[in-house]
């Protein structure tokens, strides 16, 4: 693991904008599941034990939520995982063209034609209901995390 002392201002951007897509209830505090879940599929290099481990650590209060100070403590050990997530970041807005934090289908259909690979509209709306977990009828960075796993 490549340990960093400081990060960038643009790293420290992308991992506000991370933890504020994960931060469901807006309350400035992430569930212990919940980050296990984005350090696992981002393809940090511990095991969950470790993981777990590694939360209580930097989980201050005691409380079993994260804050986005004790998230910065976790992933400021770790450039690789930044790196991958903020590589996930820009793949997620070259798709976001209306920069609305989810991709519909016109998106998607546009994305693929600017690389060469034209998709009829079934094809495009089976990959949204394929991708789509929430049914929303859209696809959201979480859920395009998911894909990039798979």
């Amino acid at each position: 693991m490549e340990k960093k002392e400081k990060l960038s201002d643009a790293e420290l951007h992308f991992l506000k904008e991370i933890f504020y897509v994960f931060d469901k209830g807006r309350d400035g505090d992430i569930s212990c599941t919940e980050i296990k879940n984005l350090l696992a599929r981002f393809g940090f290099e511990h095991s969950l034990k470790d993981i777990d481990e590694m939360i209580q650590e930097k989980d201050i209060d005691q409380d079993g939520r994260i804050s986005f100070d004790e998230f910065y403590r976790i992933l400021s050990r770790d450039a690789s995982s930044i790196e991958k997530m903020m590589e996930a970041k820009q793949a997620f807005d070259l798709c976001d063209t209306k920069s609305d934090g989810r991709i519909d289908k016109q998106e998607l259909k546009d994305y693929f034609q600017k690389i060469g690979i034209p998709l009829t509209d079934k094809e495009v709306e089976n990959m949204i209901i394929v991708a789509d977990h929430n049914k929303s009828g859209f696809v959201e960075f979480e859920e395009f995390v998911n894909i990039l796993r798979s």
